[in-house]
């Protein structure tokens, strides 16, 4: 027989798990708590009202990526719910996605797509930001999920959100916890901002330094204009068989574990360590650079089709799977292998992949013959070679340094988020 979990005294259990006694389980329909969909553009809205359309492109996990401007007339369709400060906007097209904001302007005419339902919460008893949060956690992602399940488009309606339900705290209480996971994303957004902040220095930095613009102090010998077939030897990976996937081992590298400047640590794949001998061609070693031929349709921003990465440490080691090749200096000159891997992370790379790619509608690929016709600027002046790695590798140290910080405020916010929407942790 299986034992019961002994609930603790001053808590209860819900249908949403166990809870404090002092809260309560309320559809986000109630009236008590908001007011859904209620605020929507008539079909006689004057055809020269001027408005700020948001559509679904526009939101992203909490955050609001711009907006187009409007009148009635050149709308959308779509473009109906209207939204003011601290409004909730919750993606319907989607939704384990997460699209949702919290929306922030005072000022000005705003409309979004019908593709949001929003959550206009009644402030005498609700925190607007309280029930913000839980659109990110258990709770509400459970309900989702059981509504989406087995659907090839998933989706929801408003009154599936009407119908969600949340625990609710006393006011008192509600406002403490938005006001401590506010902060935490307000930290997280910082971060996030200096980052980019720093990715866009770097960029520069790598314009001016990559192609001799700028001059390091002491340097003034020739630089040359090479083509990426004349100073790389290439590897390309290996189609491992699914029958030898194991679930440790030695890993292998596929592009899907690949993102624009990093190997993904989760969905690994592996095969018996024992194998490794009559693999040993396709083993990576730490700075070896790894290249996609292959992937999604363009646009190039956001293809793995020609994106590089560098081999960290931490994959020293693994296999290099096919649809990508590995790419070393023939000379085994470190610095040049960098500089190239910087070239490959700009703009002008990227312009040159787009004039090569291949593909169809779902697939993009390029050739090898094409892509080693690329052009790099290279210092003949070896220590001015590791000059200007050495002051790229520092950036992206920086960077790296920042992002990891960035995952631990993001870490720290779950565990906040699961303490205090449930009750463990009480503020008041």
């Amino acid at each position: 027989m299986v034992e019961e979990t002994k609930i603790p005294e001053g808590y209860k259990k819900t249908e949403v798990g166990v809870i404090p006694e002092d809260w309560e389980i309320r559809k986000l329909g109630d009236d008590y708590i908001s007011y859904i969909d209620s605020d929507n553009l008539s079909s006689s809205t004057d055809l020269k009202y001027e408005f700020n359309y948001i559509s679904l492109e526009y939101i992203d996990n909490g955050k609001m990526l711009g907006y187009s401007e409007c009148t009635f007339e050149t709308a959308p369709s779509r473009a109906r719910r209207r939204i003011t400060e601290e409004d909730i906007m919750v993606s319907t097209v989607r939704p384990n996605l997460k699209s949702h904001y919290l929306f922030k302007e005072k000022k000005g005419n705003w409309i979004c797509s019908t593709g949001f339902s929003v959550i206009r919460a009644n402030k005498k008893n609700i925190i607007p930001a309280f029930i913000y949060f839980n659109l990110f956690f258990t709770y509400i992602n459970r309900q989702i999920e059981r509504l989406i399940a087995g659907s090839n488009y998933p989706a929801i309606s408003g009154s599936d959100v009407k119908n969600m339900t949340i625990p609710i705290p006393p006011i008192t209480e509600q406002k403490a916890i938005a006001t401590a996971l506010t902060d935490v994303d307000n930290l997280i957004t910082s971060l996030e901002k200096l980052i980019d902040k720093k990715e866009k220095i770097k960029q520069g930095t790598m314009q001016q330094l990559l192609t001799g613009k700028k001059r390091l102090p002491g340097f003034s010998g020739e630089w040359e204009l090479i083509k990426i077939k004349d100073i790389i030897n290439y590897t390309k990976g290996f189609a491992f068989k699914s029958s030898e996937y194991r679930k440790s081992g030695i890993r292998i590298i596929r592009v899907s574990d690949t993102t624009y400047d990093s190997i993904k640590s989760e969905d690994a794949i592996y095969i018996d360590s024992n194998s490794l001998n009559k693999y040993k061609k396709w083993v990576l070693s730490q700075n070896d650079l790894i290249l996609s031929t292959v992937g999604s349709k363009p646009p190039m921003y956001d293809s793995m089709v020609g994106k590089v990465i560098k081999v960290d440490y931490e994959n020293e080691g693994s296999l290099l799977n096919q649809n990508a090749i590995k790419l070393c200096d023939k000379n085994g000159n470190i610095n040049t292998q960098l500089i190239l891997y910087y070239n490959l992370k700009t703009k002008t790379y990227l312009n040159h992949i787009e004039k090569i790619f291949r593909g169809n509608a779902n697939q993009a690929s390029i050739t090898l013959k094409e892509l080693f016709e690329f052009e790099i600027h290279l210092p003949t002046n070896k220590e001015e070679q590791q000059a200007i790695a050495q002051i790229l590798r520092d950036m992206d140290s920086e960077i790296k340094a920042l992002k990891q910080k960035l995952q631990k405020y993001k870490t720290i916010k779950q565990g906040m988020m699961q303490e205090l929407l449930t009750g463990r942790v009480r503020l008041v």
